[in-house]
């Protein structure tokens, strides 16, 4: 009903989108303004002003508003010494309770506000770079990807095809032992099989699917795996094997990937030697290790690494696990890969830490809370200066001497005491004696003196001295 009536409702009636927080932003400027300008009518008013003035700042998107209600203040304390008896120094004491209570619980809560807003604007900038980044590598990827698939596809895959058909040849060459027979028509498939995984990697690179995928086109055992390596006269003892369900945990494809690399690792540079594999299944956490003797003699040259171990490298790292090897007289190679599903929550915690440029945001905007909170201090310390150089400029044209005051006693007349007071006086309000007019004077304007803030109060009834009278700053 109610959107049925805004529907139809004139057009100039119709409140304009933000026009609510704007009413709501305006209405506490005003009284944020009010409890400025308006004198306090007890101690407490400071409590009201303190809350207006943080939700004026904290709420309002509009920092103006409150830029004018303070300025509004300002002007008001100007001119209220011109067009009341109101005296400059009340209008300082005044005003520094309002920057203390009023401006400065404002300002925080603006510059608290600025520091959410220029933190949460940085940290977008960061993302929108980050996709701007991840944009651009995926799609010079995607070129490589391109390139290198018509590579294989065209140079590898001809070259490899020629050599599955060449053995296909000589294994149905007439006079061959049976026994040559069987391993040219095992190497024949293992070629073979590797056409079709190289035709299941391009097909990866050309389509961009995860590496995962291409598992599927062929069929992933393990124990065909060790049967094929030990078939080809590889020495492998496996020790603690998972089910295949539970291998699958972890990603079979990747498992499958370390085991192939391992065992041709040790075959290719310690062939004849024993190779174990062992597994360790610590529930959320597979670790293998496969470790080989090594021939006499053997060692890297330079910074040697096989590009084999380094892909593997970069699979474990993208499946979230980590890869470390050893090679004094016996390779180690141990693969840690968790189970799928627990790479984010295990992610270390630097990874999750906001970028330098977050993190140079929140400085900044937490500098600007520190600054927002020293103006307002160092102008309560000035208008405590002002208030002082003026208490003493007052005391100092309202001083009299102790001389003159002990002359003056109750019943002397008006006339012949007022020429021997000085031209100023205190601006002092205490309980006078009924129906006296009342004059206030300073004991001293040194305000190191014990006797500074203490003040001498004459009175006067039908033109006669009723009393005089010395009374300690605490007085009344």
């Amino acid at each position: 009903m109610v959107s049925w009536f805004r529907a139809f409702a004139p057009a100039g009636r119709r409140r304009p989108p933000g026009g609510g927080r704007r009413d709501r932003d305006a209405l506490l400027a005003v009284a944020f303004g009010a409890l400025l300008v308006l004198p306090p009518v007890s101690g407490l008013f400071v409590i009201p002003l303190a809350v207006v003035a943080a939700l004026c700042g904290w709420s309002s998107r509009r920092v103006r508003f409150g830029g004018l209600a303070v300025l509004a203040a300002v002007v008001a304390g100007a001119v209220a010494p011109l067009v009341s008896a109101v005296s400059l120094q009340d209008v300082l004491v005044m005003a520094g309770l309002d920057v203390c209570f009023g401006v400065l619980p404002w300002l925080v809560a603006v510059a608290w506000r600025a520091r959410r807003a220029s933190t949460e604007a940085a940290a977008a900038a960061v993302e929108q770079g980050e996709r701007v980044r991840r944009h651009e590598a995926e799609a010079a990827l995607a070129r490589e990807r391109m390139l290198l698939a018509e590579e294989l596809h065209d140079d590898l895959g001809h070259a490899l095809s020629l050599v599955a058909l060449n053995l296909g040849r000589l294994e149905l060459e007439p006079g061959i032992e049976e026994s040559r027979r069987d391993s040219i028509a095992a190497s024949r498939r293992q070629v073979a099989d590797a056409v079709a995984r190289l035709g299941a990697s391009v097909e990866v690179l050309r389509s961009g699917r995860s590496p995962a995928l291409a598992s599927r086109h062929r069929h992933i055992d393990l124990d065909e795996l060790m049967a094929d390596a030990r078939a080809a006269g590889a020495v492998i003892e496996v020790a603690g094997q998972p089910s295949p369900a539970r291998v699958a945990g972890f990603g079979a494809a990747t498992v499958f990937r370390v085991m192939q690399e391992g065992v041709t690792n040790a075959v290719k540079h310690a062939p004849r030697k024993p190779v174990t594999v062992r597994f360790d299944d610590a529930g959320d956490r597979l670790r293998i290790v496969v470790t080989n003797e090594l021939p006499a003699g053997y060692g890297r040259t330079g910074d040697e690494v096989g590009y084999g171990l380094l892909a593997l490298g970069e699979r474990v790292r993208l499946a979230g696990g980590t890869v470390e090897t050893t090679d004094s007289d016996v390779f180690t190679l141990s693969v840690m890969l968790p189970r799928e599903g627990t790479v984010a929550a295990d992610r270390p915690a630097s990874v999750r830490q906001a970028p330098n440029e977050v993190r140079r945001a929140r400085r900044r905007s937490t500098a600007l809370i520190w600054a927002a909170a020293l103006v307002p201090v160092v102008a309560v310390g000035c208008i405590a200066v002002a208030v002082q150089l003026l208490t003493m400029q007052q005391a100092r044209e309202a001083k009299l001497e102790p001389a003159v005051f002990a002359r003056i006693e109750p019943g002397d007349a008006r006339v012949e005491v007022e020429p021997l007071l000085p031209a100023g006086e205190l601006d002092r309000d205490d309980d006078p004696p009924a129906g006296g007019d009342c004059s206030y004077y300073a004991v001293t304007s040194n305000p190191l003196d014990d006797a500074s803030g203490d003040y001498y109060r004459i009175c006067f009834d039908g033109g006669v001295v009723v009393s005089a009278d010395l009374l300690s700053a605490g007085h009344g």
